[in-house]
C-alpha cells in the first residue's frame, strides 16, 4: 500500500465513501473508454460537452457550473465552488428543467482547485464519453478557443486565445488555491463574467482542455489543465480500492 499526503483532501471513511466503492467498476470504465471519445468528430464532440455540462444552483440563483463525467452524476468542477456544499443546498441542472441535489465531495485537490463531486442524478450508470485534448498546451498558444458554462439552462459561449504566460496563484492557507505554472494557463477572451468557474476550455475541435477555476480581469481567465482532473479520478479510484491511502 502506498501512503499518500500530497495536496488531496480526504472526506474520510463516511457512508458516500464506503457507497462510492461501488462504483469503482464505473469510474474506472471512465478511465478506460476516453479513447472512445478521442475519435469523436468535432461536430459530435461538441454536443456531448454541452450535454454534460452543468450548472450549479442555491435555490435556484446561478453560482458556477460542472462537468458530468457519468451518467449517474460524478462530476468534475473548481473546489472552490463546492467547498462549503455541506453548509448550502446545491443543486445542479444539464438545461432540461430538472434540478438534482448535489450528495458530496468525494475527492478533492483544494490547492489547485479541483473536486470530484457527486449529484443525486438518476441515469445510467455508464461513463461520459468525453473529448479530451491531448496534446501539450504550449502547442496551442495563440490559438482560437472558447470557454463553455451554462447560465439559466442555456450553455453560454466566450471565444478567445490560449495565453501560455505562466500562470502562479498562491495563498497562505494550503486549504486554497496554490497553482503552479505546469498546472496551469491563461487565457484571454473577448468578455469573462464572475461565475464562470467550472466551466470547460474547449478547442476549435471540440476537445476539453481545461476547467475555469479563476477571473482576475474582464477578459482574463484561468484553467487548470484538463488531465489533472482526470488524475484526480484516478486517484480516488486507487483510495477506495486500498492501493493508496492517507497519512
Amino acid at each position: 500500500m502506498t501512503w499518500f499526503n500530497g495536496l488531496a483532501r480526504s472526506f474520510g471513511q463516511s457512508s458516500g465513501f464506503e457507497k462510492d466503492k461501488e462504483s469503482v467498476p464505473l469510474l474506472e470504465k471512465f478511465l478506460g473508454e476516453l479513447y472512445i471519445g478521442a475519435r469523436l468528430a468535432t461536430p459530435e464532440a461538441r454536443r456531448t460537452i454541452e450535454e454534460s455540462l452543468l450548472e450549479l444552483t442555491i435555490h435556484g440563483g446561478h453560482t458556477s457550473n460542472g462537468l458530468l463525467i457519468t451518467q449517474n452524476g460524478y462530476f468534475i468542477t473548481a473546489f472552490h465552488c463546492v467547498d462549503k456544499s455541506s453548509d448550502l443546498n446545491i443543486d445542479v441542472s444539464n438545461g432540461d428543467g430538472r434540478y438534482y441535489p448535489v450528495e458530496r465531495v468525494c475527492h478533492a485537490w483544494p490547492r489547485m482547485d479541483l473536486a470530484l463531486v457527486k449529484a443525486r442524478v438518476y441515469g445510467e450508470e455508464e461513463p461520459v464519453h468525453l473529448p479530451v485534448y491531448e496534446g501539450r498546451v504550449e502547442q496551442m498558444a495563440e490559438s482560437s478557443v472558447c470557454s463553455l458554462s451554462r447560465w439559466n439552462r442555456q450553455i453560454h459561449t466566450s471565444m478567445g486565445v490560449v495565453d501560455t504566460t505562466p500562470v502562479f496563484i498562491s495563498c497562505i492557507s494550503e486549504d486554497h488555491i496554490h497553482v503552479n505554472p505546469q498546472e496551469s494557463f491563461g487565457l484571454t477572451f473577448n468578455s469573462t463574467i464572475r461565475g464562470d468557474s467550472g466551466g470547460v476550455v474547449v478547442t476549435s475541435h471540440g476537445r476539453v482542455m481545461g476547467t475555469i477555476f479563476s477571473s482576475d480581469l474582464k477578459t482574463r481567465s484561468h484553467a487548470i489543465r484538463f488531465n489533472f482532473a482526470i488524475g484526480l479520478v484516478n486517484e480516488y479510484v486507487q483510495l477506495l480500492k486500498g492501493v493508496v491511502a492517507y497519512r
